[in-house]
């Protein structure tokens, strides 16, 4: 069941998939669901079965684990409504722990449904490339094409490379929408 605070959230574990039916309204204001994640991947949540108004849903990473929700960690959000559902579709980082949030309209008691998966996007390097100069991931000697698929967002804000070349030379960098390359 559901918790109506972060400490008491229905710890949902590791998400891999999950399907729960309740509601929400001026007794229970909110329902908290708490998961985390065993590597980077894509998530889905689809918000239904909406049968008065609307209903809100979030998705929060409690970024200092202070149990509290603060500027800053609502990372999305959709809403849906009777007859219209809210869907969200985003890529989170592994570490931490995220929380869904679900809360009706202005005066509204409504049933929802609340479907959340999650499908790894795992990188191409076992490591994060480092989110500082002095932790940047070191290529070495910059030869050839080097391709490397990684993850930026809210949680994890900045990758860094380094890398060495052994002559003047010309380089181009690419980044695509999950890509990066440097070709040397």
């Amino acid at each position: 069941m559901p918790g109506s605070t972060l400490a008491t959230a229905q710890n949902i574990g590791i998400l891999t998939s999950f399907n729960y039916n309740d509601a929400v309204g001026n007794a229970n204001p909110i329902d908290y669901y708490k998961f985390s994640l065993s590597s980077t991947s894509n998530i889905n949540l689809l918000l239904s079965g909406v049968t008065q108004n609307s209903v809100y849903a979030a998705i929060y990473y409690d970024s200092n684990n202070d149990g509290l929700i603060e500027s800053g960690e609502q990372l999305y959000s959709t809403s849906a409504y009777n007859g219209g559902n809210g869907q969200i579709s985003a890529t989170l980082g592994a570490s931490g722990n995220y929380y869904v949030g679900i809360s009706p309209g202005t005066n509204v008691n409504s049933n929802y449904s609340l479907q959340l998966s999650a499908a790894s996007a795992p990188p191409s390097i076992a490591s994060d490339p480092g989110s500082t100069l002095s932790t940047a991931y070191n290529i070495g000697t910059l030869t050839g094409t080097k391709s490397f698929t990684e993850f930026v967002g809210n949680v994890d804000t900045a990758d860094y490379y380094k890398f060495s070349l052994s002559s003047t030379s010309n380089i181009s960098i690419l980044v695509t929408n999950s890509v990066i390359l440097f070709i040397g």
